[in-house]
């Protein structure tokens, strides 16, 4: 049966209508003037606003959760019941603690001269709205954060990244729910145009650059003191990446990566969608005239009992890993969530810990439960939370988005962590 594929400029519903058909169709009104809902409607918003409700109360269930954890960890330590390992993730997790601790007070980057950036760029292709639903939306938007969040705290990072094809709903959630914050963001710009238009556009003199690092600094305000909506188009459209190949990463390429350049710009395709558009970024990339290329996801990542479903920040992080670790299964391994080694992945992990808390008895019977877990109950999504969000969510984003956090990356049919 052949499958069907939406371009992706096309637009699902009504708006594809012709405006004859859509102006002559009447509407339904309430006595109060507002349009009347069909049932199902109604139904979806009544289950948005039980949602909204009770989002308060999960995530203080989440919080008191970790604070019990922490607790028994600190518990564990005491009575030397942790092993070597575990001892030292926890070294590691206080570092970075307190790593993320001095980058706040110094209100700046890990890495301030530009001289020791690495010099090739990086590019998410966001030009993928309307192919995504309302979580998928707010999940890719999170994840744009956390990859501005983790080439901040790098040793090695990039020294400019690009967010083209911010339009519709993803640029209406960074204006509001995210509080437009994103305008002082450094070492990244975010474009409302395509990629391939920045591509061809002139490049960027050094007058401009120095007027685009000290708008970073000032930041933008709108006339009353608080941030509005952030116009994009208020520079304009310059080719950061001058002189760079342009590679395009698809799980659909012929070319494994091998090692990354600092000639060549990375586009990355900035999309939630659980592989339901397949060669989406090798099509992009041919009607582009780029050469593509796939991370060595299947060569080091082939043991994961788990499904290879990665975020687009963490396909971001294992780039950067890689610059600074100078290896792809360090990097793999040092980005990897511990929770996709454990067969059933976060609620297998979750239930293991219910189990030690419970007892042998009760532990073994959950235990044969654990192994019949379905593998798609591990959503992908990264938990943590990024720096220049954490003070706007109490937790890992909207709770919305915990079944559509990455894209499935299988090793016969994806080798690539980013499924276009």
């Amino acid at each position: 049966m052949e499958e069907t594929q939406l371009e992706p400029n096309a637009q699902a519903g009504p708006s594809s209508m012709p405006s004859s058909e859509v102006t002559s169709t009447s509407i339904e009104l309430n006595p109060d003037g507002t349009p009347k809902l069909s049932k199902s409607a109604m139904k979806k918003a009544a289950k948005r606003a039980r949602a909204e409700s009770e989002k308060l109360v999960r995530r203080a269930a989440e919080k008191e959760r970790r604070k019990a954890n922490a607790a028994k960890r600190r518990a564990d330590m005491q009575a030397g019941l942790l092993s070597k390992e575990e001892m030292e993730e926890i070294q590691k997790r206080q570092e970075e603690k307190r790593l993320r601790k001095r980058i706040r007070s110094k209100g700046g980057n890990v890495v301030k001269d530009d001289e020791a950036t690495w010099k090739g760029g990086i590019v998410v292709d966001c030009g993928f709205d309307e192919l995504m639903n309302g979580q998928e939306i707010v999940s890719m938007t999170n994840q744009l954060y956390f990859v501005h969040a983790l080439n901040r705290m790098s040793s090695r990072p990039f020294r400019h990244c690009a967010f083209t094809g911010i339009n519709g709903r993803m640029k209406e959630r960074l204006d509001t729910k995210l509080n437009g914050e994103y305008a002082k963001f450094t070492r990244l710009e975010w474009r409302g145009e395509d990629v391939n238009d920045m591509r061809h556009a002139p490049a960027r003199s050094e007058e401009e650059w120095t007027a685009f690092t000290n708008s970073k600094r000032v930041g933008r305000k709108t006339v009353t003191g608080g941030r509005g909506p952030i116009d994009l188009a208020e520079t304009p459209l310059r080719n950061p990446f001058d002189g760079q190949e342009y590679v395009y990463l698809s799980a659909d390429a012929d070319y494994e990566l091998e090692t990354l350049k600092e000639n060549e710009t990375y586009i990355i395709g900035g999309i939630v969608d659980r592989n339901r558009y397949k060669n989406l970024c090798q099509d992009n990339a041919t009607k582009m005239g780029v050469k593509t290329a796939r991370l060595p996801i299947g060569k080091y990542l082939a043991d994961l009992p788990t499904r290879k479903v990665l975020t687009v920040n963490q396909v971001f992080e294992i780039l950067l890993k890689y610059n600074e670790l100078g290896s792809w299964q360090a990097a793999m391994e040092a980005v990897m969530p511990q929770r996709k080694y454990q067969i059933g992945g976060k609620r297998a992990l979750r239930k293991l810990e219910e189990r030690q808390k419970a007892g042998p008895e009760v532990g073994d019977k959950a235990a044969e439960e654990s192994v019949d877990e379905n593998e798609e109950n591990d959503d992908g999504e990264d938990e943590r939370v990024p720096e220049a969000v954490a003070g706007m969510q109490p937790h890992s984003g909207d709770e919305s988005d915990s079944d559509d956090g990455g894209q499935d990356v299988g090793i016969d049919e994806e080798a690539m962590a980013n499924e276009g």
